[in-house]
């Protein structure tokens, strides 16, 4: 599964959780943005893949 195979509102969720994130400061730099950008994305595909 890929990021954009998730329903568009959980795309949003995931998109809004990687905003907030950068904007409370958890990265200023591009690659420490980009990792985390890929870990919230890996995060969500696997929530969804698990979920019944």
């Amino acid at each position: 599964m890929e990021f954009k195979d998730l329903p568009p509102d959980t795309q949003k969720i995931a998109a809004e959780t990687l905003k907030s994130l950068i904007l409370n400061g958890e990265t200023e730099k591009v690659e420490p943005a980009k990792k985390l950008a890929q870990e919230i994305r890996e995060a969500f595909i696997a929530l969804y893949q698990s979920s019944p």
